[in-house]
């Protein structure tokens, strides 16, 4: 206690000998605060910003923040440890119906399930695949699954059987039923079993009522272990799928596997159509689809059927003539589902961009693009990694396909400013295009000198940027957001600034020993010349830039 303090409080009990005591407000009095009523939306809103480490004090207050508390503990559901006395101590959690209710995500490695359920009979047994998948593709080459050593077998006293296990396994999942999200993985660096026909039909059994979004991370040989009970039960099982994702390991493909390739040709697209009806979002990708010259997915887009509430569509594949060598099919899916309105073109060759073409132009046509518009669509998003990079003879024809764009990022190549050139001359002519994103080599005011007299109509601007400097050709100490910042001073009062419609603008660079950051101060810099910018809404408590959280990314 200070000197001051201690004296007065001295004081005070000495003088209340002589004199009738009197109640003084004391100072925890005067802070005290008084309870604020607010609706239950603002206070869940507020607890959004509290750290999870004082989630436990947040869960003492009343029994609505106890609700979030535990909801969000047990919102996501792991099955991704092949440890099998952490499996059945989850296991056993889990027969609680009230934390087993509460699970919304999950997420599944089924050959770590596989682990868990069947040690120590897994260690180095051939695996053989389930009935299903002999009777639809025919045999198929035994794989080996090899557990993890983590357990031995003289410490498995306590531990279940594999049959307990199992039966304690599929009694869990049965309380899975509002499980909304779920991701099914093989990890690719591994050879797993198939799932056994009993789990997979326990699991879409307990979770295809209400499941809203499924992303599938496989391999393709695997893919019909996973659909195949979807195919041998009711078309219903899976009645509210709105998000549909399916991503293939980088070991999917061989060109001698014609069980990965029956698997993309017939089943997937008979799984993919079976759920036509209600799906909103389809997205498939495989960064090795289509490495061999056998391996043509035409058939695939010709023979996928109608969508009619389609909005958003995302398609990770190699577009070139060797892979897909009939573009029509692709052509008349895109012409035809007009509820499409943001859609996303990637190719996944990541040395393609060092090609010149991708084999589509013939004489003067370009047979991919050139005779599509899509005037639905309003946001695009189109990978650079195509053959030619931005000097690819097709880009011109993407830029008219979608002639009503409002929103259009370039992403996976950084681009250098006469790249960045290149690729305004195709888009620039949309007056309406109100939101840019692309990811730039060097971010410098000549950069953007480029942007604002090639899209003046332009409202919000996203760069990603490799290096911030002053100037292209200036000293290498001028390289930094401080060269950029100084660099800009001069171009206060130019015409095609002031006459700029921006009204936001981000700026994302990463910084050395810190990370991927927000350059607060570069971005004050462009709002301090654009006078259409709020420089109130670029914050200014963060200094220099902030440290970007990974939700953001």
């Amino acid at each position: 206690m200070p000197l001051i303090t201690k004296w007065r409080f001295t004081k005070w009990r000495f003088s209340s000998l002589f004199i009738k005591k009197f109640r003084r407000p004391s100072i925890r009095d005067e802070i005290q605060p008084h309870p604020v009523e607010l609706p239950t939306e603002i206070w869940l809103y507020i607890a959004e910003f509290i750290p999870k480490n004082d989630f436990r004090k947040l869960a003492g207050l009343n029994r609505i923040f106890y609700e979030l508390v535990i909801n969000g503990l047990y919102n996501e559901l792991n099955l991704m440890n092949s440890n099998p006395r952490l499996f059945v101590f989850l296991l056993e959690n889990l027969r609680n119906p009230s934390l087993a209710g509460r699970v919304r995500v999950l997420k599944i490695w089924p050959g770590a399930v596989d682990n868990a359920l069947n040690f120590p009979h897994s260690l180095n047994s051939t695996q053989q695949p389930p009935r299903y998948r002999s009777s639809l593709l025919g045999a198929a080459p035994p794989t080996m699954w090899h557990s993890s050593q983590s357990l031995s077998h003289a410490n498995l006293a306590s531990l279940p059987s594999p049959e307990e296990r199992q039966s304690l396994f599929l009694d869990v999942l049965k309380g899975l039923s509002h499980v909304e999200d779920c991701h099914i993985k093989w990890h690719h660096y591994i050879e797993c079993q198939p799932m056994s026909i009993d789990i997979s039909t326990a699991i879409w059994s307990a979770i295809g009522a209400n499941l809203l979004a499924l992303t599938i991370n496989i391999s393709a040989d695997k893919l019909v272990d996973v659909i195949a009970p979807l195919l041998l039960q009711k078309p219903t099982v899976l009645s509210k799928l709105e998000t549909l994702r399916i991503l293939f390991t980088e070991r999917c493909m061989s060109s001698g596997d014609p069980i990965a390739i029956e698997a993309i040709h017939d089943f997937m697209v008979l799984f993919i159509n079976n759920h036509a009806p209600t799906l909103r979002n389809l997205h498939i990708y495989s960064s090795t689809m289509g490495y061999s010259t056998n391996m043509d997915l035409s058939r695939m887009f010709h023979s996928f059927g109608s969508f009619p509430r389609l909005e958003t569509l995302k398609l990770g594949i190699r577009f070139n003539s060797s892979n897909l060598q009939d573009p029509s099919g692709l052509k008349r899916f895109l012409q035809e589902h007009r509820t499409i309105r943001s859609l996303e073109l990637r190719h996944t060759d990541p040395y393609a961009w060092h090609l010149l073409e991708d084999g589509y132009m013939r004489g003067g046509d370009y047979l991919f693009y050139g005779d599509v518009v899509l005037p639905h669509i309003l946001e695009l998003k189109f990978g650079l990694k195509i053959p030619g990079g931005v000097n690819n003879p097709g880009l011109p024809y993407i830029a008219r396909m979608c002639p009503s764009i409002t929103s259009l990022i370039l992403f996976d190549r950084s681009l250098s400013l006469a790249e960045v050139s290149t690729a305004l001359r195709a888009f620039n002519a949309y007056r309406h295009l109100q939101s840019f994103s692309l990811v730039v080599q060097i971010f410098n005011p000549e950069l953007l000198d480029l942007l604002a007299q090639g899209m003046p109509f332009l409202k919000r601007l996203v760069v990603v940027a490799d290096t911030i400097a002053g100037q292209t050709n200036g000293p290498r100490e001028e390289w930094n957001d401080r060269g950029f910042q100084s660099a800009l001073i001069y171009r206060r009062g130019v015409d095609y600034y002031v006459n700029w419609k921006l009204q936001d603008i981000m700026i994302k660079s990463c910084v050395y020993n810190v990370g991927f950051c927000y350059m607060w101060a570069c971005m004050q810099s462009v709002a301090s010349i654009v006078p259409s910018i709020n420089a109130e809404y670029v914050r200014k408590d963060y200094g220099s830039y902030s440290v970007i959280e990974d939700a953001d990314l």
